[in-house]
């Protein structure tokens, strides 16, 4: 393994490494799938953290192998997501919200900018559960 002050050509920069290994992790979205996997632990709250992780990286690799994107989370999840954005009940959260949202997820870049209801700044939970399952397929 090359140190971070040496490429192959011996002479590039730690900089250049450190840019070299950002491409890397997210060309295969390293940082996404971390971020979900993180995400769906903390709302599983498994006995066993690890090996909730580990099964739920096997199921990803099934997928991927079948032609499909894996999901980690289910409607219900995403539903109650939006219930903790929603802390007073309204029925519906803000972009900012909503950014939030899809950030906690690992599906902000993937995401709709422009939601149904964002105009009004009122973005509904279907809506909010729709975009953020696109999102996710995509990411």
């Amino acid at each position: 393994m090359p140190s971070l002050t040496s490429t192959k050509s011996g002479n590039a920069s730690v900089s250049e490494h450190s840019r070299e290994a950002a491409e890397y992790l997210n060309k295969n979205k390293v940082p996404q799938i971390i971020q979900q996997l993180i995400c769906a632990c903390l709302y599983e709250q498994p006995d066993d953290p690890r090996e909730f992780m580990v099964r739920k990286l096997e199921e990803m690799r099934s997928a991927r192998a079948r032609g499909q994107s894996l999901i980690l989370f289910t409607r219900g999840d995403l539903q109650a997501l939006f219930r903790i954005f929603d802390v007073t009940g309204r029925g519906w959260i803000t972009k900012e919200q909503y950014d939030a949202a899809m950030k906690n997820i690992g599906a902000a870049e993937k995401s709709n900018q422009r939601p149904s209801g964002v105009d009004q700044n009122r973005i509904r939970s279907d809506t909010f559960v729709e975009e953020a399952l696109s999102a996710l397929s995509r990411a």
